[in-house]
């Protein structure tokens, strides 16, 4: 999980160096078309966990709070 953003970063300028360098093919533009969407939907799944985890953390933090508030 943690390699992940790394991964996204190199698939984004692996991507961008590819779209200058891409030929008028539409095979070609098709598949960087795929892995672009491919890397948004990545990156956007990251995202999601990277806040879930953050409210998981958040509510132990709570939980935690209370029990401490036990009489």
């Amino acid at each position: 999980m943690k390699k992940l953003p790394s991964l996204l970063t190199t698939i984004h300028v692996v991507l961008e160096d590819a779209e200058e360098k891409q030929v008028k093919k539409r095979a070609l533009q098709n598949w960087l078309r795929k892995l672009k969407d491919a890397a948004y939907k990545a990156d956007d799944m990251l995202t999601e966990c990277s806040i879930e985890v953050a409210r998981l953390e958040s509510n132990a933090q709570n939980v935690s709070q209370l029990h401490t508030w036990d009489f």
